[in-house]
Parts: C-alpha cells; structure tokens; sequence
C-alpha cells in the first residue's frame, strides 16, 4: 500500500512539474555559474593584460628598435628590465639563441640588496617566479616575422600559471632578440575559485528558496484542478444534482467545470424524463453509460498526459487543454441528442407550418457539400413540392442521413445521390425523399436494427469517425413525428438508400 501511494505521488501532475521546475532551474544555475566563471575569469585575466601592457608602455617603441646588434642588447638589458620593473611582473632579455642574458629576479635582488645597504642586515629577498620555455620556443618566436603572438598562458615546473607577454628586440621581421614579460595568474584563480564556491553556495540557498516557493505555488494553482477531480469522484446516479463549483479564477478548470456541470443537468433532466417509462429508462441508463464512459475516458487520458509531465511545455499544456474541451463539446452533443429522442419518447409536438421541401434541400446543399468532402454530391430536386413540416427537423434529417452515406462510403469515389419526387400512392400524393450511396452497404440481417438506439452496423469504424450510433434514431423519431414513414434497401459493397415519405399539401 505504501509503495501504491509513493507511485501515485510521484506520478501526480504536482510532483511531475516541481521535478522538472527543480532540474530546468538547477541547469539555469549551472549555466549562470559556467557564465558568470567565464566572464570573471576574462575580467581577472584582463587586468593582467592590462598590468603588462603598462609596464611595456614604459618602453619606447624607438628604443626598442634602435637596438642593432646581440652586444648592444646585452649592454642595455638591465637598463630595459629596469624601466618596466614592478613588483608583480617578472622581466627576461633574451638573445637570438634563446639565450637569458638578464632577469628582473636577479636586479630586485640586487636593489633590495642596495637599500638595505649590508647584505648582512638582508633576512628574505622577495621573489617572483619567472616561467623559463624552451630555447626554440624562444627561436621561433624571435624568428618568426610580424609584430609577437599577443599573449600566453602557461605553467613552470612548479604548476605555477603565468601570463606572458613577448616584446620583439629590433624590427619585427629582424628581431635580434625577445623581452618576455609575465604575471602570475595563481592569486586571480584563487580569487575566481572563492567567487565561485560563493555564488554556488549562494545558489544551493537560492534553489532551497525557489523549491520552498515553487512548490507552494503549484499545490496552491493545482488546488481547483484536484477539487474538481475529488467532486467528480463523488458523482454517481444518486447525486447527479451534484455541481463542481465553477469560480476557480483560473478560466481553463472554469471551462471545464462548466462543461461538467452542463453535462449532469443534462442528465439529470434526461433521466428525470426516462423515469417516466421504467422499460426504456433501463436500456437507456446502460447505453448511455457506455457511450459516455468513451469521451470521458479520453479526458482522463489527456489529464493523465498532463500528470505525466506535458505541463512543463507550455504548448503542450494547451494542446492537451483543448483536447478535454473539444471532449467536453463532444459529450454536450451526445447529450443533445439523448434530449431530443427523449421529447420524442414522450411524444413531443413538433411546432409545423406549410414548407417547400424542395427549397429546404436546395438552402442546406452548400452545408452538404462540405460535408460530403471529396465524395460527389448529386441532387435531382424537383420544384415547389410542399408538406407540413418543421424546417429545422426536417434540415437535420437530411443531414444524419448525408453524414451517414459519408461515412461509409468511399472518399475519394464516394457517390452521394439526394433526389426528391412526388409520387402518387393509394390516391395520396407522397413526397419522396431518397438518399443514396455506393458505400460498403448493410448486411441483411442488420438492416432490421439499424434504427435501434447505440446501434452501429461497424462499431470500430464508426467510433472512429465520431459516430454515437443515434443518428439514424433520431432521423426515424423525426420522420415519424411528421407522420412519415422511412424504409431502407442496401447491398453489401454497392451502397445503400434510405428512402422517405412525407404526405404533399394539397
């Protein structure tokens, strides 16, 4: 049981969100901390530059060039260590070969040495560490044309880093010797390493706050959503005057809630009506049961996706948002229609006055076009044929019976024929409606039920395509309430035709 509920928790939509919040937050940090490590560091390492930029400066670009040969370089060596000398820099001159022929170490040395006056009163001579890279290096460097590499980083034998700076001795492309001038970078990476360890501890308090924060937030915004799901729990056949309260301020669970609670008055009114005739009202509760239990499904599966993460993008959220609205749309409908055979059951008036059939057909054909889609509609209409009848009934008659033929009939050469005659029959004139197709047709044994409520003669392909199995139920309630009557002859793989007779106003 406890391992049950530890599985539940952590498939709730709740968890799922401060779970994936957490990590995309901790990456943020990680990546700010990477960041922030970059930028510090090119800052520490600029004002390296910066310091060995302004100990060259104290050089003379003509001085520099003015020096010919290998002698007078070594003669003006400690002069020229002397003009860039500071206490954070390390100065050599080297010669063409690679050669050290002077080093800042050796003239601080020397200048402590001379401010003291005795060597004896010298306890410590402060130093700094001087990287040494090989004679090729210092050959090539020398000898390569154009003006030194900008700058580089490197390490002594101690793993000490350095910054260093070359300075040409001649013309660039004549060199006759190098000035290497560097810092070390060892007391800037402490520096960084400090900055570092104190954002990400600065961070790991950050995340604890933000966790502590997000997580009150999501429970608290998750709230109406887990109130809706425990007042549905509670629903059954008694309690179907049950209703989700519907100001949640949030209008997605508003919608929703709305849509609930359209759905029990609807049935509830429905069933309130069944009540009234015990035989019908069972089949009813048992067809309808099963036929509301497939959208209804399909909602819980999209809030199941939600629990499983989908949350995190907002996109996704919305798409799966949609979804349980356009179920909750398909469940009015179903419920529509589960009215209207109700008034019929209980022998509801159709409120008619004289109309032109032929007109009626004629006003709606744009509609069935669309929906006949890519299948050929035909209409053979005769003129000015009139019977008693209530426009809009006899609109979604035609449609139910279009909205059939297409969808078992073939889409790309699916044949839709609506033709309407008068005839004449027992001295009675007869409006005749015909609706035909050349679909997979009706097996014969079927054709007796076909009317029957819930029923569909393909009940995989009909689900698939929105079909609730009262289509033709309802067009029989329709035809019979004015008077009517409907027939229907098919063949399996040559189609069907559904036929109607309405008396003609003389």
């Amino acid at each position: 049981m406890l391992k049950f509920k530890n599985k539940e928790k952590l498939n709730s939509l709740s968890f799922q969100l401060i779970y994936r919040l957490g990590i995309l937050l901790i990456l943020l940090i990680a990546a700010i901390i990477f960041i922030q490590s970059i930028l510090l560091k090119d800052s520490l390492y600029s004002s390296s530059k910066s310091l060995l930029e302004s100990r060259q400066h104290n050089l003379g670009s003509d001085e520099i060039i003015s020096i010919k040969t290998t002698e007078e370089l070594k003669q003006k060596a400690d002069d020229l260590i002397y003009k860039m000398i500071d206490t954070n820099v390390s100065i050599l001159v080297i010669d063409k070969n690679g050669n050290t022929l002077s080093d800042s170490e050796t003239l601080r040395k020397d200048l402590y040495t001379e401010h003291f006056h005795k060597k004896e009163e010298v306890k410590e001579t402060p130093t700094i560490s001087t990287p040494k890279l090989s004679k090729t290096y210092y050959q090539n460097e020398i000898g390569r044309s154009g003006s030194s590499k900008g700058y580089l980083v490197t390490e002594n034998s101690s793993d000490e880093t350095f910054m260093v700076k070359f300075l040409k001795v001649g013309t660039p492309d004549n060199s006759i010797g190098l000035i290497q001038l560097s810092t070390s970078l060892d007391p800037l990476k402490e520096i960084l390493w400090r900055s570092i360890m104190t954002f990400i501890l600065f961070s790991v308090f950050i995340l604890a706050l933000s966790w502590f924060i997000i997580n009150n937030i999501i429970h608290k915004t998750l709230k109406p959503l887990n109130n809706v799901t425990d007042n549905i729990e509670k629903i059954n056949a008694e309690k179907l005057n049950f209703r989700i309260p519907e100001d949640t301020k949030q209008s997605e669970i508003n919608r929703l809630s709305k849509a609930f609670n359209g759905m029990l008055e609807r049935i509830e009114l429905s069933f309130k009506k069944e009540n009234e005739i015990n035989d019908k009202m069972k089949k009813f509760v048992s067809d309808a049961s099963h036929e509301l239990n497939t959208p209804i499904t399909s909602i819980h599966g999209f809030a199941e996706v939600l629990s499983m993460g989908a949350a995190k993008d907002e996109k996704q959220l919305q798409t799966s948002l949609e979804a349980i609205m356009n179920e909750s749309d398909r469940l009015n409908r179903l419920i529509n229609n589960l009215l209207l055979l109700s008034r019929f059951d209980q022998n509801y008036q159709l409120e008619m006055k004289t109309e032109n059939l032929s007109e009626i057909i004629k006003e709606i054909q744009p509609q069935l076009t669309v929906i006949a889609e890519k299948r050929k509609l035909e209409l053979n209409i005769e003129n000015d044929i009139f019977i008693k009848a209530n426009k809009d009934q006899i609109k979604q008659v035609v449609f139910n019976l279009v909205q059939n033929a297409v969808r078992y009939s073939p889409e790309e050469k699916g044949i839709i024929k609506i033709s309407l005659t008068s005839m004449l029959r027992e001295e009675i004139r007869y409006a005749e409606l015909t609706v035909a197709d050349n679909g997979i047709g009706i097996p014969e044994e079927k054709i007796s039920s076909i009317f029957n409520r819930f029923y569909r003669v393909n009940s995989n392909r009909a689900r698939s395509q929105g079909g609730y199995g009262l289509g033709l139920s309802i067009v029989k309630s329709i035809v019979e309430a004015h008077r009517g009557e409907i027939s229907v002859i098919s063949k399996l793989g040559k189609g069907t035709n559904f036929t109607i007779l309405f008396k003609i106003e003389e």
